[in-house]
């Protein structure tokens, strides 16, 4: 398997990463974990664990760095969010408790 990947991302106007891999075959954790899995149950189908386990862990990687680039800012994500649903309204940028909730960024 040959993946050329080329990722250039801005936030907050600041570079994050830049990122230039070719995956040729590589193995990594996830596939050892579901070759556990084939060998102890065979009869189970974890193959949606592939796709599922490396989702939350690319998850995890990209809110390590969210944070990493919010810090020099004195941000951290819940605080961001916030400002960015505040911004999004325009003029005046305020937003009821209730509405910030209703916006979708933040938890119930």
């Amino acid at each position: 398997m040959l993946v050329d990947v080329n990722l250039y991302v801005k936030y907050l106007n600041v570079d994050i990463v830049y990122i230039d891999v070719i995956f040729t075959g590589m193995k990594d954790h996830v596939d050892g974990v579901l070759r556990q899995w084939q060998d102890t149950r065979p009869d189970l189908d974890v193959s949606p664990l592939a796709i599922l386990s490396r989702v939350m862990l690319l998850s995890k990687h990209i809110e390590k760095n969210r944070k990493m680039v919010l810090a020099p800012f004195g941000l951290d994500t819940w605080s961001f969010d916030v400002l960015a649903s505040l911004r999004r309204q325009g003029e005046p940028f305020s937003l009821t408790p209730t509405e910030l909730r209703r916006g979708g960024d933040l938890t119930p």
